[in-house]
């Protein structure tokens, strides 16, 4: 996503929440849908807990469906992506 917005100018944010903004961006300019972001948004949010938390706090029952959904959310992800590439080059 974000060699994709660098292509097309559109400047990357330097804030402590980058990734969620290039979230926001890469939905803001059409490479993915909302309801993808969402998804992948879940996986930023355990990615901030697990870094600044002890392991001892991870639910197991809430780090299941994330473990569980990645396979799916990837290929919804990389389709997306892979669409807007082909869109963008016709």
């Amino acid at each position: 996503m974000k060699q994709l917005l660098l292509h097309k100018n559109i400047p990357i944010p330097d804030t402590p929440t980058w990734h969620k903004d290039l979230l926001n961006l890469a939905v803001d300019h059409n490479f993915i849908a909302k309801e993808t972001a969402n998804k992948i948004g879940k996986y930023l949010f355990f990615r901030h807990f697990f870094t600044h938390a002890y392991g001892f706090l991870i639910d197991e029952a809430k780090l299941k469906p994330l473990m569980n959904n990645i396979p799916d959310i990837y290929s919804e992800f990389k389709e997306e992506i892979e669409n807007y590439i082909t869109k963008i080059g016709e």
